[in-house]
């Protein structure tokens, strides 16, 4: 005899009419859960992978991608893993930044970043965040670079820049860069740049040499 067979052979041993509100009652919560492994929700600001048996649902060559509301599935064959694609904010570490004239010993800065491939960052990149953060401060640095004119740090140079340095990556990595923020350039100002910046136009380190200032960071001479 199964589990629910002698389930149901032990409840008809309970009196009457209790037994039969009880097989109701249990009648009730199977279908329940009928439904609720049957329809699946993605709130707002998130996206889902379809799976079948935990493994992704493809369509055309293409992981298969639901958009936010409520969706049908078939009851413990299908299944959703649900992602937040709303904007993430990476806080970088402090970076010196240093030429023959000028130094900034603690530029902060953060970056926004919109999630637009959920399979990549769910099953193809390991350890996402560090490995976009690792791209980002690199790609800062360099940013930081040829954002540098006349003395002064021009954030919409730098900013830029950071998008063209950071645009492959954030394709293989499946985000899409929004925004840079640097703040303690300046102690008196705060600075926050959107992210449709015009292309970088001449590159600012030609200009430095122009100017006879070498540019470095954290020490390093760049020629």
């Amino acid at each position: 005899m199964t589990v629910v067979g002698q389930l149901f052979a032990f409840i008809d041993e309970v009196p009457s009419p209790w037994n039969q509100v009880i097989k109701a009652l249990l009648v009730l919560a199977g279908l329940g859960y009928l439904l609720f492994k049957t329809f699946k929700y993605v709130p707002e600001g998130h996206r889902a992978l379809r799976l079948r048996f935990q493994t992704v649902v493809y369509r055309n060559s293409a992981p298969v991608v639901l958009e936010k509301g409520l969706h049908v599935m078939f009851p413990f064959v299908h299944s959703l893993q649900i992602v937040d694609v709303r904007d993430r904010t990476i806080n970088l570490e402090p970076i010196a930044l240093r030429t023959a004239t000028y130094a900034v010993d603690d530029i902060r800065a953060t970056i926004v970043l919109h999630v637009r491939d959920i399979y990549k960052i769910t099953y193809v990149v390991d350890d996402f965040t560090a490995r976009i953060t690792a791209a980002c401060e690199h790609a800062l640095r360099l940013s930081l670079l040829s954002g540098w004119q006349d003395d002064q740090l021009d954030v919409t140079l730098v900013t830029s820049a950071f998008k063209e340095e950071i645009a492959a990556t954030a394709r293989e990595l499946g985000v899409e860069f929004r925004a840079l923020n640097i703040s303690n350039v300046n102690p008196n100002a705060v600075i926050l740049v959107a992210g449709a910046i015009d292309k970088l136009g001449q590159p600012a380190v030609a200009v430095l040499k122009r100017l006879g200032v070498e540019p470095s960071i954290n020490g390093s001479s760049q020629s």
